[in-house]
C-alpha cells in the first residue's frame, strides 16, 4: 500500500522561515556589499598642492596646457547650426552674429541669422 503524503502550507512556511532565519544573520553581520575598501581613489597630495597654490595666488606650473585657441567664423557657424537644430534659436543667433564679426565669414551665415530672426519674430531688425 502506497501513501501519498501531501505537503501542507504550514510545512512549506516552516521551511521558508527556517531558510530565512539561517540566511539573515550572515547577511546582516557581513553586510550586503561585502568588504569595504579603505583605499582613497584620489591622491590627496595633489589636491592639497593645488589648494595651497590657489590660496597663495601662485601662477600655474609650466606643464599646464594653454588656453584653447579662439573659435573661427566656421566654428561659430557650426555651433549656430547645432543650436538651431536643437531648437535653441537665441543661442544660434548669438553664434551666427559672432561668425559675421569675422572677416572670413561664409556667405551662408547672413541667411541663417535672418532665419533665426524670423523664427524669433523680430524680422524688423
Amino acid at each position: 500500500m502506497t501513501t501519498n503524503k501531501k505537503t501542507s502550507w504550514a510545512d512549506l512556511w516552516s521551511v521558508f522561515l527556517s531558510a530565512l532565519i539561517l540566511a539573515l544573520p550572515p547577511t546582516i553581520l557581513g553586510g550586503c556589499a561585502g568588504k569595504k575598501d579603505d583605499k582613497n581613489p584620489f591622491d590627496d597630495s595633489i589636491y592639497k598642492e593645488v589648494m595651497e597654490r590657489q590660496k597663495s595666488g601662485s601662477p600655474l606650473p609650466e606643464d599646464t596646457p594653454e588656453k584653447t585657441p579662439p573659435l573661427t567664423a566656421t566654428d561659430h557657424e557650426r555651433l549656430g547650426d547645432q543650436y538651431f537644430s536643437q531648437g535653441n534659436i537665441p543661442m544660434a543667433q548669438v553664434e551666427y552674429g559672432k561668425a559675421l564679426e569675422s572677416e572670413d565669414a561664409s556667405r551662408k551665415v547672413k541667411p541663417k541669422l535672418g532665419l533665426t530672426l524670423l523664427r524669433q519674430g523680430s524680422a524688423e531688425q
